[in-house]
């Protein structure tokens, strides 16, 4: 009787979730396009939210401790800036990161973030992000 009880519930489960996403494909949409502004305002918000500063931006450091340089916004790890020794035998399932979060040490050797800046994109043909710098 348990048994028939826990497979009625599961069964039940299955068939409303399938009832709820049969549903949800249903609805049609329509399209908007956005705007020019609209797309930009867009790519802020993405990424103000999704943190994109906090590795590919490079920091000043200042009496406030580290600040984002924005005159370098997303233009990812300093080039010229030299990689500090690690002592690689330390580094078992750790990742260290630079000072300024722009370059990442760890088992698979050594990450920098890449340059995620408007004028990095126009060179990606009809890929554009909506967000310039």
């Amino acid at each position: 009787m348990q048994n028939r009880r826990i497979a009625f519930v599961y069964l039940s489960l299955i068939v409303i979730s399938f009832l709820i996403l049969l549903n949800g494909c249903q609805g049609q949409q329509e399209e908007t396009k956005m705007t020019d502004q609209q797309m930009i305002e867009r790519g802020k918000f993405l990424v103000t939210v999704g943190g994109c500063d906090d590795c590919h931006t490079p920091k000043n450091f200042g009496e406030n401790g580290p600040e984002l340089d924005m005159t370098r916004r997303l233009s990812g790890h300093p080039s010229g800036t030299p990689v500090p020794p690690v002592d690689t035998s330390l580094i078992h399932q750790w990742a260290y990161m630079s000072h300024d979060l722009t370059m990442a040490v760890g088992p698979w050797g050594v990450t920098f973030s890449a340059n995620q800046s408007w004028s990095m994109a126009c060179t990606w043909p009809r890929r554009r992000t909506a967000f310039s710098t």
